[in-house]
């Protein structure tokens, strides 16, 4: 086992024991020990202190689990990501490898929200959400002054 392996399998350790909620499925621990391994970079001793510092970082920061984006933002507060490792996916709410541009993510994310009931036709949602307040607005626009009506 390298230094790597072994620091990231003692933080999983540390956090299972010391993290409230940390999920102690394996599987799970291993997507999470492969999510560090690929943001502490390639050189083994730089990656070793990665590692560590994030081990004791997250346990001082996150006393209950709180999700492996949390996780990240502890870590890149830190540390640079490595080049392409991981981009923001909106449509699926979640982070993947190799995605598009920080740019091509924040385009999608403001795109019109499309929504769409079962066996209904999708809707513009801020459209919608416009006509609403367009709606509020004329009615408290064209109502009567309600103000002494029956209170005092």
């Amino acid at each position: 086992m390298s230094e790597r392996d072994a620091a990231v399998w003692g933080l999983l350790e540390a956090w299972s024991s010391g993290m409230r909620w940390f999920p102690t499925d394996p599987d799970f621990q291993a997507d999470v020990g492969k999510r560090i391994t690929v943001w502490a970079g390639s050189e083994e001793t730089e990656a070793v202190a990665k590692i560590t510092w994030l081990g004791r970082q997250a346990l001082a920061e996150m006393p209950e689990w709180k999700g492996i984006e949390a996780l990240r933002a502890i870590f890149v507060g830190r540390f640079p990501m490595p080049a392409g490792v991981e981009q923001y996916n909106p449509e699926r709410g979640t982070y993947y490898l190799d995605g598009p541009s920080d740019a091509q993510a924040i385009a999608a994310a403001q795109a019109p929200k499309q929504l769409q009931a079962p066996g209904e036709e999708p809707f513009d949602a801020d459209a919608m959400l416009a006509e609403c307040r367009r709606a509020m607005e004329e009615s408290r626009v064209n109502a009567p002054n309600l103000k002494h009506h029956g209170r005092r």
